[in-house]
């Protein structure tokens, strides 16, 4: 198991969840390599590609490093007044819309590759 892992496994049990569920899908489909960085877990492909950031209120950030330049998602990825990241709130307890996360992540990898 690694220290990623390892976080993700001491989270509340709907934040475990949906972490995991991120986690594997980084991990197997887009051959994400994940680390702990700033104390939360990173995935990283040929630069930062995005994190997961579990919040006090229960809910998750999933949160794009080069969020500024996914275009077409506003009202949906957050700005919280920051210029480059951009976030996707995850309610733990509502279903995950794994289209958008590939849509998402589809984008995010574009940007990494380019």
């Amino acid at each position: 198991m690694n220290e990623v892992e390892e976080y993700i496994l001491r989270q509340s049990e709907g934040q475990r969840e949906v972490m995991l569920y991120l986690h594997e899908l980084f991990v197997r489909e887009y051959n994400l390599s994940p680390k702990i960085k700033y104390g939360i877990p990173f995935y990283f492909g040929n630069k930062w590609v995005c994190y997961l950031n579990p919040r006090k209120i229960g809910d998750i950030d999933l949160t794009f490093l080069r969020g500024s330049k996914i275009k077409g998602f506003d009202g949906v990825l957050e700005t919280r007044d920051r210029k480059m990241v951009k976030s996707l709130v995850l309610d733990v307890n509502e279903s995950i819309d794994e289209d958008l996360i590939h849509q998402l992540m589809a984008l995010a990898m574009e940007l990494d590759n380019s």
